[in-house]
């Protein structure tokens, strides 16, 4: 598949279905990096990111707090903002960032997701009602400035059952006969940490 050379960036919070729309957009032909880090480039004001030399698409929580930074900086790119039920969501963030959070500490680890929880939501820790706030309000901030170009946003919520039939037209690519991925589940993440006793 052809891929056009306009960048995008997935500007949806964690567990949104980022991983799944990462993974699409490889599907789709898109050299892709989910959660690129980049911390140091965001310490120094450096938002032109050298990556995007080796990246089509990035995605992620580092990239939903930058949108603007990077619309500025990258003028044509495609953003797509991933949401699912807000129920939901807090429900996936409490199991996969509690589990998370407690799972580096026994390995005496400081979570690299720490930076980004502080910059995004406030705060280190799950919270019920900051993560609710801070949900909310990136999903207003982000419709509000891209309000005067439609065409430029595409929100989704992958974990909704929506895919190709809404990511494809968005793109001007054709759909896939694969199904849509689905990835990064908790589940799938608490399976994969070793028990210790």
């Amino acid at each position: 598949m052809s891929v056009p050379q306009r960048k995008i960036f997935g500007i949806g919070l964690s567990k949104t279905g980022t991983k799944s729309l990462s993974k699409a957009l490889e599907v789709l032909g898109y050299q892709t990096k989910h959660f690129p880090l980049i911390r140091e480039n965001v310490e120094q004001g450096d938002y032109d990111l050298k990556l995007l030399e080796q990246y089509d698409a990035l995605t992620d929580a580092p990239i939903a707090a930058l949108f603007p930074h990077l619309d500025t900086r990258h003028p044509g790119s495609r953003f797509i903002l991933t949401v699912r039920n807000r129920e939901d969501w807090l429900r996936s963030c409490e199991r996969y960032f509690t589990l998370r959070d407690s799972v580096r500490r026994q390995q005496g680890v400081i979570d690299r997701t720490h930076f980004w929880r502080l910059l995004i939501f406030g705060c280190y820790e799950f919270h019920s009602e900051r993560f609710t706030y801070v949900y909310e309000r990136h999903i207003r901030e982000v419709s509000w400035y891209f309000s005067q170009r439609p065409d430029d946003l595409l929100i989704i919520d992958i974990c909704g059952g929506q895919g190709w039939e809404y990511l494809c037209p968005f793109l001007a690519m054709p759909i896939p006969t694969q199904p849509f991925p689905h990835e990064n589940k908790t589940n799938d993440y608490v399976a994969g940490i070793p028990m210790t006793t």
